[in-house]
């Protein structure tokens, strides 16, 4: 109900009419703006952030003066209708215990979208308005401009990931609306295949889907329905094996808290793996690098090496045979050495993909020096070592120029329990502090795009993990995925665009 104001109250307003600050978050579906008015006078002075959750506003206290509950009431009025705000009953038990309302304490007020249509999505208006009661003043006023928009959402699976020659897969893309507050229009979503597969056929659930473009014009989305689907049939046919130049950069942790045993199976495992052809390539198209990051320094063990198959068994038996430095998780120091010892190579071409892969079952806990040149590090506690880490793994993206297209950062995270870490690697840090482009995923799956962290149980399992990390860098196939269209508009890019990891079997 629309409350009523006397002509009497609202002259009697002094002060200043306050600035309603209405910001939107990256994951809304309702946008907000407010353009306040000026008015009287020694008005208080308070900002209100609004962001939307689902179809509720939230509006939050950011700062100024507390507001006293027992009199502000706000009336936001909308499409003909009025919504009031009580903060005596619309604020959580815990936010009225004083008696203010306060730095952020938050209210949700639902919107009244049922009544919509597409036509007014772009252009609708409303107004809000709190008054405070007892002082007969208003505390603040503003316009708001509501955009209200879908959050379309596509997934893509297979039902075969490792196929041999001439084996046939099955993509299936799923297509929903699952958390927006209105229905989806004249949705498009685009996938290609590669040229390693070549189109057999396809099933339609909806719309139309023409396998020469890779587009699927889908048409309408009803909200929080079941998904749509397309499922492709394609035959894998190789073909011939195009590497890039890369270069690669290995990272192994050979602090204390690897055990002896352990550092041998590590270090087993890279160089039997190096010596698999049909996981490394050994046709001049890698260069290697092996940095130890142990002690308060990082140790370059294997300098950069074009890995060929006249020296690969070498390289191989240099990496079986490296000793293990043992003392601390100097990760930061290890990243700023992969940075310049990329840089410095011969090899170095913005053009050439450069890989980071790092092998560690603790937490950082040491800084790196800012000297050019030195790679060591102060002993610190475990915060201390993680935003030194970010600080050099920055460093490295910068220096090298890395680019999401073709530059990864990844990891094997190793061991559940030890007595150093009884919680094992920090693989959560590292998936969203480290590994690059950002976030990744934790794997398995891989369904998270080209950067990962793979979390290995036990050091018995590191050989199949690095067997499978080295396959995914030189003879995984990304298909991409991605909605292309959707009206109204979508402001959630994080589930508009997929991959699925494609590692053909070995020949």
């Amino acid at each position: 109900m629309k409350k009523k104001m006397s002509s009497q109250a609202v002259s009697a307003i002094i002060g200043t009419i306050l600035l309603l600050i209405i910001a939107v978050g990256a994951m809304s579906v309702v946008y907000l703006n407010v353009l306040s008015d000026d008015g009287p006078q020694n008005q208080k002075f308070v900002t209100v952030v609004g962001t939307v959750e689902g179809t509720d506003m939230v509006i939050e206290h950011h700062g100024g003066e507390n507001l006293p509950i027992d009199n502000i009431k706000l009336n936001i009025m909308f499409m003909n209708e009025t919504l009031e705000v009580n903060l005596e009953t619309d604020l959580s038990a815990e936010a009225r215990a004083d008696g203010y309302w306060g730095l952020g304490e938050r209210i949700l007020i639902p919107f009244p979208l049922e009544n919509l249509t597409y036509e007014e999505y772009d252009d609708i208006k409303a107004e809000i308005l709190a008054v405070d009661e007892q002082e007969n003043s208003i505390a603040f006023i503003g316009n708001l401009d509501l955009n209200v928009v879908s959050d379309v959402e596509v997934k893509i699976s297979v039902n075969n990931s490792s196929p041999g020659l001439n084996e046939n897969v099955i993509f299936t893309v799923s297509v929903t609306n699952p958390d927006g507050i209105v229905d989806a229009k004249n949705v498009t979503v685009r996938f290609t295949l590669p040229d390693s597969f070549t189109y057999v056929g396809k099933n339609v659930e909806q719309g139309s889907y023409n396998h020469n473009s890779g587009i699927w014009n889908l048409g309408d989305l009803t909200l929080d329905e079941n998904p749509v689907d397309l499922k492709i049939t394609a035959e894998f046919i190789g073909g011939e094996e195009l590497f890039e130049f890369t270069q690669l950069s290995i990272l192994v942790d050979g602090s204390g808290s690897v055990e002896s045993a352990d550092w041998n199976i590590m270090r087993k495992g890279l160089s039997e793996a190096l010596k698999d052809p049909s996981v490394f390539p050994h046709d001049g198209s890698v260069e290697l690098n092996i940095i130890q990051f142990a002690q308060k320094n990082a140790y370059l063990q294997i300098s950069p090496t074009v890995i060929t198959s006249s020296n690969y068994n070498n390289t191989a038996n240099d990496i079986a045979t490296l000793p293990q430095k043992k003392g601390g998780t100097a990760l930061s120091c290890a990243l700023k050495r992969a940075a310049d010892t990329f840089y410095n190579s011969p090899e170095f071409d913005t053009d050439h993909r450069q890989i980071v892969s790092i092998v560690t079952d603790g937490w950082p806990n040491r800084d790196c020096s800012d000297e050019t040149g030195d790679y060591s590090g102060s002993e610190v506690e475990y915060p201390e070592g993680k935003a030194s880490a970010i600080e050099w793994r920055d460093y490295l993206l910068s220096k090298c120029s890395f680019t999401e297209e073709k530059d990864e950062i990844d990891s094997l995270a190793v061991g559940k329990l030890s007595q150093y870490y009884p919680d094992g690697p920090d693989s959560t840090w590292l998936n969203s502090s480290i590994i690059w482009p950002s976030p990744g995923c934790i794997a398995p799956p891989f369904d998270g795009g080209r950067s990962w962290v793979r979390e290995v149980e036990t050091w018995g399992d590191f050989y199949n993990a690095t067997k499978e990390m080295f396959r995914i860098m030189f003879k995984g196939i990304w298909i991409n995925c991605e909605v292309i269209q959707t009206y109204p508009s979508d402001p959630n890019e994080t589930n508009d665009r997929t991959q699925v990891l494609i590692v053909p079997k070995p020949t």
